[in-house]
């Protein structure tokens, strides 16, 4: 279990645990609520920050490094990389996969979700595989 899946775990303990009281009659009860909601607030975050697949739009609207998720279905395998994406409405880039073979793709916009997706966190190979790919392609192996 991830720190991140650890700590979500804990939180909702704590929200389970101390429930919010609806008339707190002492500083105990107010104490327990504001620990409710600080803690449902951290979890949401969380939440919120999970990896998932991006939209072509913001992939195309982001200027940063993303992971890039390639499917290499001649050879029945994935790789995932940390790359940058740029700008660009209608480009054609290449980008190495494997710097010891040489192995390289390229990135076209016609073939997001179909050969490759770009992710807003690092995922793992669970949520990578569990994830499909666009209506009408098979699942990547």
């Amino acid at each position: 279990m991830s720190d991140r899946e650890r700590v979500m775990k804990e939180l909702s303990w704590i929200i389970n645990n101390f429930p919010k009281q609806k008339d707190p009659k002492d500083v105990a009860d107010k104490m327990c609520n504001a620990i409710n909601t600080y803690c449902s607030d951290a979890l949401s975050l969380l939440k919120e920050q999970e990896p998932r697949v991006m939209t072509v739009e913001e992939v195309r609207d982001c200027v940063d490094y993303v992971w890039s998720e390639i499917f290499t279905p001649m050879k029945g395998r994935r790789c995932l990389i940390y790359c940058p994406i740029g700008q660009n409405q209608g480009y054609s880039e290449t980008a190495d996969l494997d710097e010891d073979s040489g192995q390289s793709w390229t990135r076209q916009w016609d073939n997001y979700g179909k050969t490759w997706r770009c992710w807003t966190a690092r995922p793992t190979e669970e949520q990578m595989r569990d994830t499909p790919l666009e209506e009408g392609n098979e699942k990547p192996v």
